[in-house]
């Protein structure tokens, strides 16, 4: 098989060269056979136990998979790392655990802003054992591991200090596919509309937002792009940008913080797969085009999104 459970890498870059994921970045995004790839390389996991863990990690909006709000009760590639603080995490490297179920529950920290992500996942059935996959990294594995440390140790492969610590890359690599840098996002000024949301709650859309689209019903499927922004006050400047006719996919690639879809896509979506107040607002639009789009805004407990919807059905 090209991919199996017990798959063993270095560092994502490896995994990047070998098409399992998207990016280097410690960040859900799509692999070459087209299945969503989850890495956990750091933060921590409880054993739930009968085949369910509990991920958790603090951080910023970034690194909160914000990818995943189009994945709820699908199921995601996970990657484990040697330094996620948990039972199932392998010794060293990066190990391939197969197809997950994937929860996913977020809570904005008011006080700090920072985000307590809290991921239920649940390994599907007839894959390899967690019990065998703890047997990874083999002796073998072990000996490639003490090469690429040897390498890096010589400079032969260099580090990339704006990734997480256990990534690396090799010095005639190209540069990762990723999301455009964020060029969006001027300081924000306190906002009460911000905060009714409550941690962790969805609010409202916006009932004043310009370009929106006439409500809809009747779609059992949907296909859907968003602009995620953390604060209030750039999700304002990405809209104004839309009123002033830029392309809603252009302003998605330079202003979102979900980095892992080009251009917003989160492609057709049928209900119950997405966030509830996210899924509320996008199956009420009617479609519309990057060039003419029809949005609207919505907060969830990951900050604002700016919707759209290309097709129906």
């Amino acid at each position: 098989m090209w991919l199996t459970e017990d798959r063993w890498w270095p560092d994502l870059a490896c995994a990047l060269r070998d098409g399992v994921v998207g990016t280097e970045r410690e960040t859900a995004s799509t692999g070459a056979d087209g299945v969503t790839t989850l890495p956990l390389l750091t933060g921590k996991e409880i054993d739930m136990g009968h085949g369910k863990v509990r991920y958790l990690a603090e951080g910023t909006l970034p690194g909160m998979h914000p990818t995943l709000v189009a994945h709820i009760r699908k199921q995601v590639r996970v990657l484990r790392g040697h330094q996620l603080r948990s039972h199932f995490a392998p010794a060293v490297g990066i190990r391939n655990d197969g197809l997950w179920k994937v929860w996913r529950y977020g809570e904005r920290h008011e006080a700090t802003g920072r985000y307590l992500l809290k991921l239920d996942l649940e390994q599907v059935t007839g894959q390899v054992s967690m019990t065998e996959l703890l047997k990874v990294p083999q002796p073998s594995d072990l000996d490639d591991w003490d090469l690429y440390k040897r390498l890096v140790a010589e400079g032969v492969i260099v580090r990339d200090n704006t990734t997480n610590p256990t990534m690396a890359k090799s010095k005639d690599s190209k540069p990762a596919k990723g999301g455009a840098a964020d060029k969006g996002g001027k300081g924000d000024k306190s906002d009460n509309k911000s905060k009714k949301g409550g941690k962790g709650g969805g609010s409202k859309a916006d009932a004043d937002d310009s370009g929106k689209a006439t409500k809809v019903k009747g779609a059992q499927s949907i296909n859907v792009r968003h602009i995620l922004c953390e604060k209030f006050s750039k999700s304002e400047e990405a809209m104004e940008r839309l009123r002033n006719g830029d392309k809603f996919d252009a302003v998605a690639r330079e202003m979102s913080e979900d980095k892992a879809n080009k251009g917003g896509s989160l492609g057709w979506q049928t209900k119950g797969n997405l966030d509830p107040d996210f899924e509320k607002v996008a199956f009420e639009l009617a479609a519309s085009t990057v060039d003419s789009p029809k949005y609207e805004r919505v907060k969830t407990g990951f900050g604002y999104h700016i919707i759209m919807v290309e097709g129906r059905k």
